[in-house]
């Protein structure tokens, strides 16, 4: 039998599977999805709108685009419906010119290196200093002829800090000098609020994504879009699949947008519990870093006693290492409105006195 031909390079791209074991009817702390439920009544009323013809027909993506297009009021932009946020990464990959490098931040949301190592790009990666402040002047001068793609997110994960808007629009300036494609990836930008979709109307290279997976509850149906040029546009629409997403999501899609209050009120509520918990644990003299995201990273002085709290009241969390912190092991956790008051978090309180 002949050994499977394939590009050589493939072999030393690592892919973890997704989890095995469900995390399904349990406190989702670990990936930043919505935690709390949406209220009965509100999600009884999407389920109204769905038909035997959201099945068995083929999707349609217009009156979705449609939404979008009057949600950002935009006008001269185009927009391109995707599965997800990280398919919108890979329709970046797909129109750079893959025999020069990609800029992206360290550490970053993992398909960026994933991709990059499909597609056999390398990488310029820029770190952080030691005040957990990205190097946004080594990102400046390594933009050059020698690179192919920008792709960075503001909010950063999983970090969560941000690039202010000058330094964006130096980015932006710079790779539009040079026709570099610039994906910003505004995945966390309800947290945040402040987006770079204007930069669009003046820079043809620049692409703005935008997700239903996180503060608009449906990491589930895998929906996302981007915002730019139309020149843009057209180049990445040459890669999509001949539908782009299930019909199922774009009704949700429609739904949520219709009924936007909803998220804003979700948000606004999620802020406001993530900046309390980081005063709270601050005061408390908790090892705390906040963030422009919807989620807080807990030094905390008994981290395995305060995993088995976790573990018990069947909680899941991330724990992982930051940048210039050396083996110090943070617990990230998601956010939700009243957090505060569970009593898993009373108990991790009483752990850290």
């Amino acid at each position: 039998m002949a050994k499977l031909k394939t590009k050589e390079y493939l072999v030393d791209v690592i892919r973890i599977d997704n989890d095995s074991v469900t995390r399904h009817g349990k406190i989702r702390l670990d990936k930043s999805e919505r935690v709390n439920l949406f209220e009965k009544h509100f999600f009884d009323k999407f389920k109204e709108n769905l038909t035997q013809e959201d099945f068995i027909c083929y999707p349609e993506v217009f009156e979705i685009k449609d939404k979008i297009q009057n949600y950002h009021n935009l006008n001269d932009l185009d927009v391109h419906i995707t599965s997800g946020s990280d398919a919108i990464i890979k329709s970046f990959f797909e129109i750079a010119d893959n025999s020069k490098k990609v800029i992206i931040t360290n550490p970053c949301f993992p398909m960026y290196k994933v991709y990059a190592q499909l597609f056999n790009m390398e990488t310029i990666d820029v770190g952080y200093n030691k005040n957990l402040v990205l190097d946004v002047d080594k990102l400046l001068d390594s933009i050059d002829s020698n690179v192919g793609l920008v792709a960075i997110a503001n909010p950063i994960s999983p970090v969560g800090d941000v690039i202010s808007e000058s330094a964006i629009y130096k980015i932006a300036k710079k790779c539009s000098n040079l026709g570099i494609p610039l994906l910003i990836d505004e995945a966390y930008y309800e947290f945040y609020g402040t987006t770079a979709i204007p930069l669009c109307e003046e820079f043809t290279n620049v692409g703005v994504a935008r997700t239903f997976s996180k503060a608009l509850g449906g990491a589930g149906v895998r929906l996302a879009y981007l915002i730019g040029s139309r020149e843009l546009i057209s180049c990445v629409k040459k890669w999509r699949p001949m539908y782009e997403v299930n019909q199922v999501a774009i009704k949700y899609g429609c739904f949520i947008l219709d009924n936007i209050e909803q998220i804003n009120d979700y948000v606004k509520r999620t802020v406001l519990e993530r900046d309390g918990i980081y005063e709270l644990l601050k005061g408390n003299n908790v090892e705390v870093i906040n963030t422009q995201s919807n989620w807080v990273h807990v030094n905390c002085k008994n981290i395995d006693k305060v995993i088995k709290v976790l573990e018990k009241n069947n909680v899941l969390f991330k724990c992982g290492t930051l940048p210039y912190q050396g083996n110090t092991l943070w617990l990230r956790l998601t956010i939700f409105p009243n957090l505060s008051k569970t009593s898993y978090f009373q108990e991790i309180m009483n752990l850290n006195k």
